[in-house]
């Protein structure tokens, strides 16, 4: 077989394949129509809700990590710490690690 028998007899069985699940989705009643997903009813959004997605969608310059206010600030600045402490942490072990210890002179 040549790749043009090949890619067309592998177009004709996905399309049939298609053809099946439709047929099958349409004899179990689950019809998916433009008009049917229209309908939809969505719950009305929360009013609080709405207030604070509108509050973090104006641009003001501030980072959205921080516009959660004064919890996110703190958490923010607590992260930053401990992260420096880590960090000055990792350094300092491996000082100690690096730099053997004096042994004490007898005198």
């Amino acid at each position: 077989m040549n790749f043009k028998k090949i890619a067309a007899l592998s177009f004709k069985v996905g399309r049939s394949m298609i053809i099946q699940n439709e047929t099958n989705m349409l004899k179990a009643g689950l019809k998916t129509s433009v008009l049917q997903r229209q309908k939809v009813k969505y719950s009305p959004l929360d009013p609080k809700l709405k207030r604070k997605m509108e509050a973090f969608q104006v641009e003001d310059g501030v980072p959205i990590h921080l516009k959660g206010g004064l919890v996110d600030v703190l958490l923010y600045v607590t992260t930053l710490a401990a992260c420096a402490a880590g960090l000055l942490g990792s350094f300092d072990y491996i000082y100690h690690s690096s730099v053997p210890k004096k042994e004490a002179s007898e005198c």
